[in-house]
């Protein structure tokens, strides 16, 4: 799967753990790995001033993850 904003860039692979890879387009670096879904991320999302990320898991988790793209933490409702 592959997402992107004017400043990020991500992609995400499948298998036992699904990585969430952020990547600064401008500088072409990877910035952040993030880990918590398993097996499958069905979506990606910006927020519009694109300090968030979220992210829904396969149906092995159903999860929806915020996640800060400050900070690569995922946020804490």
């Amino acid at each position: 799967m592959l997402n992107c904003s004017a400043t990020y860039f991500q992609v995400t692979h499948m298998g036992f753990k699904a990585n969430i890879i952020v990547w600064d387009f401008e500088n072409r670096s990877k910035l952040y790995e993030l880990q918590l879904h398993k097996v499958k991320v069905e979506a990606l999302a910006f927020s519009p001033n694109e300090l968030y990320l979220a992210s829904l898991g396969g149906q092995d988790d159903g999860s929806v993850v915020v996640w800060n793209l400050k900070t690569a933490e995922a946020v804490r409702f």
